[in-house]
């Protein structure tokens, strides 16, 4: 048996790697609060307060540039 291998229970691979992650739910707190800021900064710049009002309406697409030759969506129905 190797010395990395502990029967009924999971290592990491590499030890030092181990110790350097950190599982605090307040680290996932702070993610989950940073993405939704930029969210409310996206709806901003839109012009809109939630994602309900953004969601489906397709007023707000544009197209920037059809000028790339591999470019082969036909917009003209839209």
């Amino acid at each position: 048996m190797s010395p990395r291998h502990v029967p009924g229970r999971h290592r990491h691979p590499e030890p030092r790697a181990a110790r350097t992650i950190h599982r605090k739910p307040e680290f996932v707190e702070n993610f989950f609060e940073f993405i939704a800021q930029e969210v409310r900064e996206y709806l901003a710049m839109l012009g809109a307060r939630t994602l309900d009002e953004v969601i489906g309406d397709v007023t707000r697409l544009s197209v920037q540039s059809l000028d790339d030759p591999t470019n082969d969506l036909d917009l003209s129905r839209y």
